[in-house]
Parts: structure tokens; C-alpha cells; sequence
């Protein structure tokens, strides 16, 4: 259904967050009928990152054998549980960023108030007995 000046009528144009955010929807019939900004924006709202990292292991495991995807998860768990530095200084996983592909992207939080950037490192004393439960 077209307007007077040619614009489509009923159809929503999506952010690509709010696009990325139907995807949590399963089995959502809103994706079909939307105007996306970019063929991306379609791609993430129809198949999300859940999608895309579930194809990735599946190339993984027929590439590599089984082995592969079962090592990248277990490295990836080990990763997200080890804490690089004391709390109050900023901590960088290189290893951590490589195995879920965050180094592969570029967001917003890389290029605006990125956390080594921050000029209070706050009270490493307060931090540490907070972590370790004394207050």
C-alpha cells in the first residue's frame, strides 16, 4: 500500500538494534513484513548471533572434527572466568576478545569512552575488600 507521495504505508522501519532484538522473538512473523535500513540489519533481526555462531561450529566440526568446536566453548568458558587484574585498574583480554570474535567488530564502545581511556581508576583498597566480601 503506497502513500501519495510514493512512501510505503504499514510497514516499520527498524534501528538495527530494534531490528537485532526480534530475534529473540522465535518464530516471529514482525521480521517478514519490515522495511530493514541495511541488508544487515535483516540478516541479524531473521538469524541473530546465536544463529551465525551455531553455523560457525558447524563449519568448525566439519572442517576440523569434533575436537574444534568442544575446545573453542571449553576455552571460551576458561576465558570469561579468569579475572587478568585487581579490581580498579582497567583489564584487557586479548584472548578472551579473539575467541567470541569481539575483535572482529567494531562498536560504539570502541571508539567513545572506551574504559582504559577513563581518567578515575577509583579506591584498588574499597575495590579489593568489596570483592573479597570484607564490606
Amino acid at each position: 500500500m503506497t502513500g501519495v507521495l510514493g512512501d510505503v504505508i504499514g510497514s516499520t522501519v527498524w534501528s538495527s538494534e530494534q531490528a537485532s532484538s526480534l530475534a529473540a522473538i522465535p518464530g516471529s512473523k514482525v521480521a517478514d513484513s519490515t522495511n530493514f535500513p541495511h541488508p544487515v540489519a535483516e540478516s541479524l533481526a531473521k538469524f541473530g548471533k546465536a544463529a551465525e555462531k551455531a553455523n560457525r561450529m558447524r563449519v568448525l566440526a566439519s572442517a576440523q572434527g569434533l575436537h574444534a568446536p568442544l575446545r573453542l566453548s571449553m576455552e571460551q568458558r576458561i576465558m570469561q572466568r579468569i579475572q587478568p587484574r585487581l579490581p580498579g585498574l582497567y583489564s584487557y583480554h586479548p584472548l578472551a576478545s579473539q575467541l567470541n570474535g569481539s575483535l572482529d567488530e567494531i562498536d560504539v564502545a570502541d571508539f567513545i569512552n572506551p574504559a582504559e581511556d577513563s581518567e578515575s581508576v577509583g579506591m584498588p583498597q574499597l575495590m579489593i575488600e568489596h570483592k573479597l566480601g570484607l564490606l
